[in-house]
């Protein structure tokens, strides 16, 4: 019996998890290679291998059992796979329709709005992306 979609990317997930922990960018890269190759798109790479290994560095950060360079390495290593992914699954935008993407003024952490934006860019949507930590007011007056 043929496993399922959410299985088939768990198991990606759980050796992409395994990588980051280790310390292993090129392994890391190399589950998300894999799943690629097993017929998984990038929304479905993002969304489900990249997005619960995160959730789980997160949780293990929460514990103390990494440490913040631990979180950080994760987080650079899943970074420069989203830039490398983005560009292959980003379209042209069609139909008018514009998306502005921030973090709220003291969010840091803007991995999460990286992939809407690239998922909203596959689905034709013009995106602002403006990154971490924006003021209200620069939002509002961008608005």
């Amino acid at each position: 019996m043929p496993a399922t979609p959410e299985l088939h990317l768990s198991e990606h997930a759980d050796a992409y998890l395994r990588a980051l922990l280790a310390r292993d960018g090129r392994a890391a890269r190399g589950a998300v290679e894999s799943a690629l190759g097993s017929g998984a798109s990038i929304p479905d790479v993002y969304l489900g291998v990249l997005q619960p290994a995160l959730h789980a560095v997160g949780d293990c950060w929460a514990r103390e059992d990494i440490t913040v360079a631990d979180e950080h390495f994760a987080s650079a290593v899943t970074e420069s796979i989203i830039g490398a992914l983005g560009p292959r699954v980003r379209g042209e935008p069609s139909d008018g329709r514009l998306a502005v993407l921030t973090c709220t003024p003291e969010e840091r952490h803007c991995i999460g709005l990286r992939m809407l934006s690239d998922l909203l860019q596959s689905e034709g949507w013009e995106v602002l992306d403006l990154g971490a930590s924006l003021p209200a007011g620069d939002l509002a007056a961008l608005v």
